[in-house]
């Protein structure tokens, strides 16, 4: 069923994450780079496998795979309704408005690619979650009183950025937007310097590639 019935090769992804869980950094996939899906997807299913199989997670893949799929699919889901939870506690919080924080958390359901995506294993849904947790810390440095020398802040923002980016390449405009918001100098060099540590870090399997 995921091999016929969707558009995304989640089999590639899928047998990306079994190399990784293998030990193995070269794996088959690294152009989105997808990097901290597949990190994910190779825990998820070490666990998987523990959990269902005697046998190797090598022999239990190629006997079952769709199995695995469908763990990764729901591990995906979790995690992104967690995120979801996250976003509407933050914004609940900051604003003290239960209805800007439902509002918020509608967003991602206003798109059908979106929703669509989020259904299967692909880095576009593992971008949904990152995006929603981006939008937590990105409202609440935006409401607080006192912005400036702050370098946490600047660090928050990096490593959201640099999962992102590892994740797909096209995330790589949002690079640009905390430049737009954080309060000065010191706080974007260190997010500048930051990013560009943590990105290839990462999206270490497209590094060593």
């Amino acid at each position: 069923n995921a091999f016929i019935g969707t558009v995304d090769p989640e089999y590639i992804h899928l047998m990306s994450s079994i190399h990784l869980a293998e030990g193995k950094t070269n794996i088959q996939s690294i152009e989105s780079p997808g990097t901290p899906l597949y990190v994910l997807g190779a825990i998820t299913s070490k666990v998987t496998c523990f959990i269902s199989s005697s046998h190797s997670l090598k022999e239990d893949f190629i006997s079952n795979p769709e199995k695995y799929i469908y763990a990764l699919r729901l591990v995906l889901l979790i995690l992104t309704t967690l995120s979801l939870l996250i976003l509407g506690y933050v914004v609940q919080k900051v604003s003290k408005s239960s209805l800007t924080a439902i509002l918020i958390q509608l967003a991602p359901f206003l798109s059908l690619d979106i929703m669509f995506t989020s259904t299967i294993l692909t880095p576009d849904h593992f971008l949904v979650l990152v995006m929603l947790l981006y939008m937590a810390v990105l409202f609440n440095y935006m409401h607080r009183d006192k912005n400036t020398d702050d370098s946490k802040s600047a660090i928050y923002f990096s490593l959201f950025t640099a999962l992102g980016c590892a994740t797909k390449i096209t995330f790589l405009p949002i690079v640009i937007l905390p430049l737009f918001i954080l309060a000065n100098t010191k706080q974007k060099v260190v997010y500048i310097l930051s990013t560009g540590l943590l990105i290839p870090l990462f999206a270490f399997t497209a590094t060593v590639q």
